[in-house]
């Protein structure tokens, strides 16, 4: 059997924690920074050039995660597993903490923000010319998806999913075995 070691291989299981850590929290940052910028200029949050600038900064960094990983921390070693663990953990840590971040947004920094999303859907439900009687009906569905606790899961299972199916994309382009 030939010798692991010239695969870099002989650890599959190189911890992924310290470069999810810090690339997840950079990628917290950099989209607390978006979002601050986005509240105090105007820039509409469901815009696609919102969203769109928030998931390529989001994919960029976690580009350079796997990367790092793969170059610095594996031997130049990446199987897609591998990527797809990285992906998913650091999903999960900038989910936390960008959930944290948005408990206190609502709260503190734009407690506005349910009520300005509580009126839109109000505006879109009318121009869809929907009763008085069917929109109270949607205000209540709507009021347990809008609740900080849901909204904060939402944040993380949404992270969580775009990392990991990133991840596989990306170990797909960088994976060397």
């Amino acid at each position: 059997m030939e010798n692991m070691d010239n695969y870099g291989l002989e650890n599959p299981n190189v911890p992924k924690l310290i470069p999810a850590l810090i690339y997840g929290g950079i990628t917290t940052l950099i989209t607390v920074v978006i979002m601050l910028t986005a509240t105090w200029s105007g820039w509409d949050m469901n815009s696609l050039s919102y969203k769109g600038t928030v998931w390529l900064i989001s994919g960029t960094i976690l580009f350079v995660c796997i990367k790092d990983y793969r170059d610095n921390r594996n031997n130049k070693r990446l199987r897609i597993g591998q990527s797809v663990g990285l992906g998913a953990l650091m999903g999960l840590v900038s989910g936390i903490l960008g959930a944290i971040f948005f408990y206190f947004f609502i709260t503190y920094i734009h407690p506005e923000f349910m009520t300005e999303a509580t009126n839109q859907a109000i505006l879109d439900m009318e121009k869809r010319g929907m009763t008085d009687e069917q929109i109270e009906q949607g205000l209540q569905v709507m009021s347990f998806f809008m609740g900080p606790v849901f909204m904060g899961m939402m944040v993380i299972l949404f992270s969580v999913l775009f990392n990991l199916i990133v991840g596989l994309i990306f170990g797909a382009i960088l994976k060397r075995d």
